[in-house]
């Protein structure tokens, strides 16, 4: 990697679920801006409910 080099990313759906992030990483650093921090971490997903009925326990 030479100087200089960074990794750009950005979130703004999973599935159904709004959830806006940026990152950016080099090799010294990693941040992450959470664009909506209202919302909780682990929101609900229909997709993820009915298809992993074991984490509903």
């Amino acid at each position: 990697m030479y100087r200089g080099a960074s990794l750009v990313a950005a979130r703004d759906k999973m599935d159904e679920t709004q959830d806006a992030m940026r990152a950016i990483r080099s090799k010294e650093f990693k941040l992450i801006h959470n664009l909506m921090p209202e919302r909780p971490y682990c929101q609900f997903n229909r997709y993820k409910e009915t298809s992993y009925p074991v984490l509903l326990y």
